[in-house]
């Protein structure tokens, strides 16, 4: 299967249409998790959608979700579906902004500032 990209269109299991935003990877296993829907119509704010909706990529993905399943989606928080639950921007993944934010984190490093022999 093709992979998801942003920009791509979106259809939905009655043909409607909407706009991939972003595809959340999970950091640990650089799986795809979740895609992020633009605000068109109804969907009003961003809306995130599991990845497993996902049953086909050509010039489009193809969603096995109806209008109203759409409609009930959660909303697009970066809180809840960022960094701090496991999961990064497939752009950001690619240009290794993540792995640069991890390094940077004082937390993370091997010798935190001041503690250097």
């Amino acid at each position: 299967m093709k992979s998801v990209h942003p920009g791509m269109t979106a259809h939905l299991s009655d043909g409607s249409t909407t706009t991939v935003i972003d595809v959340l990877i999970d950091t640990h296993t650089g799986e795809p998790r979740h895609l992020v829907l633009g605000t068109h119509g109804f969907f009003g704010p961003d809306a995130v959608a599991p990845y497993t909706a996902v049953w086909l990529v050509d010039d489009a993905t193809h969603l096995a979700l109806s209008p109203r399943e759409a409609a009930a989606l959660p909303r697009y928080d970066a809180a809840t579906y960022g960094a701090a639950v496991g999961l990064c921007s497939r752009a950001a993944m690619r240009r290794g902004d993540y792995a640069r934010r991890v390094t940077r984190d004082p937390a993370r490093r091997a010798h935190p500032p001041g503690t250097r022999p």
